[in-house]
């Protein structure tokens, strides 16, 4: 929900670029951690700059495509989203053996390189709308209820469902 007022408020390919940025960034900190806790830290930083990522994506994709091609656009990046989670672990797998867990992180580093230098090239700036204001009441209760969903199906099993008072 963030992503759209800080798209709105920056720029969309700004706010992507810094996000490609921020990513890479956080992927090769997490390569060198030293500790749990660096290690940790330095994942929470790829989330939040990573969390954007997705929708940024897809407004690019839609903007780059005339309306008439939008269904056959999103399902080829659908198709990219539906390969990931099957290849990443296998991949990430190998790339383990062959280097070190490390190199998990480390194969991040070209690739978003090579994004950054993409979005330079091909992706045009959108309007800026400095008017925008954030939905602080909106994000606060999205915050509530995603968490109150992952807690109720974290724990809804080992406490009973909805016979739990925490649950309900």
């Amino acid at each position: 929900p963030l992503t759209g007022f800080l798209a709105a408020r920056l720029g969309r390919k700004r706010l992507f670029m810094w996000a490609v940025v921020g990513f890479t960034l956080a992927s090769m900190l997490s390569g060198s951690a030293q500790s749990l806790t660096q290690l940790v830290a330095c994942r929470l930083l790829q989330g939040m700059f990573g969390s954007c990522l997705v929708p940024l994506s897809q407004a690019v994709l839609l903007d780059s495509h005339p309306r008439e091609r939008h269904g056959a656009a999103m399902a080829l990046w659908g198709l990219g989203v539906m390969a990931a989670p099957v290849l990443g672990p296998s991949l990430g797998g190998w790339l383990t053996e062959q280097l070190s867990w490390r190199g998990v992180f480390f194969v991040n580093v070209p690739l978003g390189i090579l994004t950054w230098l993409g979005l330079a090239a091909f992706v045009p700036e959108t309007a800026l709308d400095r008017e925008r204001r954030f939905d602080g009441l909106g994000f606060g209760m999205l915050a509530l209820a995603i968490g109150a969903l992952q807690l109720m199906l974290d724990r809804g099993q080992s406490q009973g469902w909805f016979n739990s008072p925490e649950v309900v």
